[in-house]
């Protein structure tokens, strides 16, 4: 089953599943997770990225029936470089994107 409209709102904070048939794509998102960010700093933040940072867009690609549109408001680095295009291309999608000001909304505590 497809769908005609996708949001994707998780971004470079989604983790890929522990277990079950989606578990099996983990090796995939390691090399992502490597070249987005090569160092992290776990201590002192209270965010921390996620360890699969291209499986959402990955999946709504997926799920996106031909000639569908996928809306992208969440957060990317500028070195994120993991897109489905291809898929996208095939799909003939329509592709909407651009930065939240999520701060103006939801306070940084």
């Amino acid at each position: 089953m497809s769908v005609e409209r996708v949001i994707e709102a998780v971004g470079v904070d989604s983790n890929r599943p522990d277990s079950g048939a989606a578990a099996s794509q983990a090796q995939q998102f390691q090399q992502a997770l490597q070249q987005i960010t090569p160092e992290t700093n776990p201590q002192g933040s209270n965010w921390h990225l996620g360890n699969a940072p291209s499986q959402v867009v990955t999946w709504a690609v997926q799920a996106l029936a031909k000639a569908g549109t996928l809306s992208i408001i969440s957060v990317y680095p500028p070195k994120h470089q993991f897109f489905p295009l291809g898929m996208a291309m095939n799909k003939n999608l329509t592709v909407n994107m651009g930065n939240c000001k999520n701060r103006k909304y939801i306070p940084c505590w």
